[in-house]
């Protein structure tokens, strides 16, 4: 049960301040529906204080199917970063949320490029679905390869920062709280053994130093301060890099465009057929 055109956001943890962004940027939103997990109410932290978060409330996964609203609505499932840690389980979780975001949307947005999927995995799982799905995409319309080439703009970018930029490992604001977050909740023995681990595996890999992907979101400070302790813990050097959301616009604006456009609401014996419109 719904009423109004409804886009479907499922997204990363790590991309959590490009959403609170792409959203920000919407006046038109009527309503920001967030599934009830540990991520989604991390988002709702980063909304607070902004005009469009007011418009935004929590639900259960469960209770999406009964949803009933007015108004173009946005309903964001956000997903735990640890989930890139195995592809298969990666895209598997995605089309569960898509499975559960499908009765209540118009559209839905995908906020990951290929993460270590083939464009045959990504189409694939595109194809299960009878109504829109969009991946980050670039300005040719292919599907960005991972974050990092999203926050970067694009893929030629990203080729050329690592073809000039040998032994180089990028950060991301979003990284940052991740890993941050990690540590935090870690004890002391994890902590050393995951510092030694991470200092020979680095080592082998041949890194040598952090670049920074300033897209100016987020706290920038505390971006730049968990930056310079990674750095100094395993003796890397440190750079930055400007970068843009021209990928996360396109990509939000791409999927909203794709939500039906009519705005008839008829009564027919008693029942309300709802034939949806996007302004």
């Amino acid at each position: 049960m719904h009423g109004g055109p409804a886009l479907g956001l499922i997204g990363c943890q790590v991309l959590s301040d490009e959403i609170v962004y792409v959203l920000d940027r919407d006046p038109r939103i009527n309503n920001i529906v967030i599934v009830d997990n540990p991520e989604g109410r991390l988002l709702l932290e980063k909304l607070i204080g902004l005009p469009v978060g007011e418009r935004a409330w929590m639900i259960h996964e469960d209770d999406i199917g009964n949803l009933s609203y007015s108004g173009y609505t946005v309903i964001v499932s956000i997903k735990p970063a640890s989930l890139h840690d195995d592809a298969h389980v990666l895209r598997a979780n995605i089309e569960d949320g898509a499975n559960k975001l499908k009765p209540s949307c118009d559209s839905i947005l995908l906020f990951y490029g290929l993460c270590r999927s083939t464009k045959y995995e990504v189409q694939r799982l595109v194809d299960k679905f009878d109504l829109p799905m969009t991946f980050l995409t670039e300005d040719d319309g292919s599907v960005a390869d991972d974050c990092f080439g999203a926050i970067l703009g694009g893929r030629l970018r990203y080729l050329e920062m690592i073809k000039n930029n040998k032994g180089t490992m990028f950060l991301s604001p979003g990284y940052a709280e991740y890993w941050a977050a990690k540590y935090e909740k870690a004890g002391i023995e994890k902590i050393v053994l995951q510092y030694e681990n991470n200092r020979l595996l680095y080592k082998t890999l041949g890194y040598t130093k952090v670049m920074m992907l300033d897209n100016g979101l987020g706290d920038r400070e505390e971006f730049k301060r968990r930056a310079v302790i990674f750095t100094r813990i395993y003796d890397f050097s440190l750079e930055t890099t400007r970068c843009d959301m021209a990928v996360f616009e396109r990509s939000y604006d791409k999927a909203k465009a794709q939500i039906p456009r009519s705005a008839l609401v008829s009564v027919e014996g008693g029942e309300v057929v709802f034939s949806r419109t996007f302004f």
